[in-house]
């Protein structure tokens, strides 16, 4: 049976767990850099550790698979600790709620998290860490850039490319042939009508930058 552990004990890390406890699989706790050791009554599964002894004890064969639940205000920590973790050799289980229509051409990353009702059509491609919330669609023969994060009812259409720490707000609606550059954030509600080339924040219809990174 697979080991799963958790590293966000907050309210993204609640709502993995209520995903996963259905599964055939083992939770074996949390890790979190703020919560104490042990069982603790705001989160359903023991913390069992922080950042720091992740690593540890992965090697001990405490759990065999680990998820990132770590949310859109912390992009920059999504992608530094994913890529810290695989450098040690630590494995990510990718989660795909059954109610996804995924075509048999899409490649999904190691430590994606696709929630209900989501759809990816032909050749589509999810990088790795990527999170994609309720009724995300992404039409055909687009990418998700690793680490990003897509808010629900995000609607992406064909030939676009979008990049790594990228988060998109609820309801933004991207048109064919989009690329965004690496740490661009756009918000709910959105229209994108051109390539985003600048990190920083975007919002409104059609988007203009507000906020540089």
């Amino acid at each position: 049976m697979k080991k799963i552990a958790i590293y966000g004990a907050g309210h993204l890390g609640i709502q993995f767990y209520n995903h996963l406890k259905n599964m055939d699989i083992e939770i074996v706790g949390f890790f979190d850099d703020t919560k104490t050791l042990g069982i603790n009554d705001e989160v359903p599964a023991p913390i069992i550790g922080n950042r720091k002894s992740i690593k540890e004890m992965y090697e001990r064969g405490l759990f065999n698979f680990i998820l990132l639940a770590i949310g859109y205000n912390h992009m920059n920590l999504r992608d530094q600790l994913f890529w810290e973790l695989k450098g040690y050799g630590v494995k990510f289980f990718t989660f795909i709620h059954h109610t996804c229509y995924l075509d048999k051409t899409t490649v999904v990353g190691e430590g994606a998290f696709i929630y209900p009702g989501c759809i990816l059509d032909f050749n589509v491609k999810i990088g790795s860490n990527v999170l994609l919330n309720n009724g995300c669609i992404i039409s055909h023969d687009s990418i998700i850039g690793n680490s990003s994060y897509l808010a629900p009812g995000v609607n992406i259409s064909g030939f676009s490319n979008i990049g790594s720490c990228n988060f998109i707000g609820t309801g933004a609606n991207l048109i064919d042939n989009i690329k965004t550059n690496d740490n661009i954030t756009i918000g709910a509600g959105a229209l994108v009508l051109k390539n985003l080339t600048d990190a920083g924040v975007y919002v409104g219809c059609p988007v203009k930058r507000i906020k540089k990174k």
